[in-house]
């Protein structure tokens, strides 16, 4: 298995679309965007690019309620998740399945021995939602085990994720967003694919760059 970044996907295609003397950098961000917008439309479209998606979300990110981590579940078909300790994949924890009883009914007990601290300078939130802090690390560590589930469209963990930790969701669907550091499998991501990507991005810079002209 053979795989890029998408930052280096689009490296090596900017590289083709705008040779010597290069790319016009206040066009930049435009470009990023159409690059964006054709990775979306492809997978929307073609199935074999709706598996094998990974979304690392940092402790930053998440939310924290009565013993639980929140996040966004993604649209799609759960199949692994887990947990990482300060990037480090090798560091993995992995959380089984489950439902949202169950998990409540893990908090409950947390809760029994544990209280979050008050957020100092921190907005309130809703539902009982807190935003992720160091303050709400557990004074015996990262957990070695825990369940998960979806709930209304938000995925739940127990117990709570600490500062150092990210989760790692692994799930089959259609992606609406990519990063940087995404991985693009090239088992998948052909040469069709790419050409495909290209076209797309070249068209929409023409579009820009008539109505700047004009």
């Amino acid at each position: 298995m053979s795989e890029i970044t998408f930052l280096g996907l689009k490296k090596k295609l900017r590289g083709e679309i705008w040779p010597f003397p290069g790319e016009a950098k206040n066009l930049v961000d435009s470009h990023n965007k159409f690059f964006l917008e054709s990775l979306i439309e492809l997978s929307q479209w073609i199935k074999c690019l709706q598996v094998n998606n990974i979304s690392v979300v940092a402790h930053c990110a998440s939310y924290v309620e009565c013993g639980k981590s929140v996040i966004t579940a993604p649209y799609g078909v759960v199949k692994r998740v887990y947990t990482i300790a300060n990037g480090d994949f090798c560091s993995k924890v992995f959380y089984d399945s489950s439902n949202i009883n169950d998990i409540e009914c893990w908090s409950k007990n947390l809760l029994s021995r544990f209280v979050p601290p008050t957020l100092v300078g921190k907005p309130v939130l809703q539902q009982g939602l807190r935003f992720a802090d160091k303050s709400s690390d557990a004074t015996c560590g990262r957990a070695r085990l825990g369940l998960w589930a979806i709930w209304r469209k938000r995925l739940y963990l127990v117990p709570w994720i600490q500062s150092n930790e990210s989760i790692v969701v692994e799930w089959d669907g259609q992606k609406s967003d990519w990063s940087d550091s995404d991985l693009l499998d090239q088992t998948y991501w052909t040469p069709a694919e790419e050409n495909t990507i290209k076209l797309y991005v070249k068209f929409a810079t023409n579009g820009i760059t008539g109505l700047t002209s004009g």
